[in-house]
């Protein structure tokens, strides 16, 4: 059992001396490599945020630009723009050769290299879209006249049934004084 614990004992002692050896190199070592790293920048490695740009910000409700300077201002900017043509729409009817309408993208950093979504139209999507407009608005038309020929047509109803009404009360009357005077009379 004695054995046991020198054994112990010399390990823990052994334990000691290299920890105090190493502290004692520390201790002499650390002025050293202050002195040496005081005046040396270190190149830290390259940190996600430098990865960002600034994704432009374009108003395209105040400004007009197009497709294809849309495309190159993104391409500045180390993104990757992706046009995309427009279905036709009433709200497209107004609108310029190759106008972009509208943008896709978050607003603010995002990485190098995100897509960017152009969305603009063409002349033929322009036309389709003035023609969904003129059938929008022939439509609206129909739809008053009809709603002004259905409200005729009650007010015809209607003088017609008071016409009837009066017609009636006028034959009805005179039959109702006779009858009273006959009966007057019997009396």
């Amino acid at each position: 059992m004695d054995n046991k614990i020198l054994s112990g004992a010399k390990k823990a002692a052994g334990a000691i001396i290299s920890i105090g050896l190493a502290a004692e190199v520390l201790q002499q070592v650390t002025p050293i490599l202050i002195e040496y790293f005081k005046n040396k920048t270190i190149d830290a490695p390259p940190k996600e945020k430098e990865s960002l740009v600034e994704v432009p910000k374009v108003d395209i409700k105040e400004v007009f630009i197009t497709v294809d300077d849309a495309v190159k201002l993104f391409k500045e900017h180390d993104l990757k723009p992706s046009k995309q043509l427009v279905h036709p729409a009433i709200k497209y009817k107004d609108c310029t050769d190759g106008e972009v309408v509208r943008i896709g993208s978050k607003q603010g950093k995002v990485k190098v290299g995100t897509y960017v979504s152009v969305k603009y139209v063409t002349s033929e999507v322009i036309e389709k879209s003035q023609k969904l407009y003129e059938e929008s608005e022939r439509k609206k038309e129909e739809k008053i006249k009809l709603k002004a020929d259905q409200a005729e047509s009650k007010k015809k109803k209607l003088q017609e049934t008071s016409e009837n009404v009066k017609q009636t009360i006028k034959e009805f009357v005179p039959k109702l004084t006779k009858k009273e005077v006959k009966k007057d009379e019997i009396e």
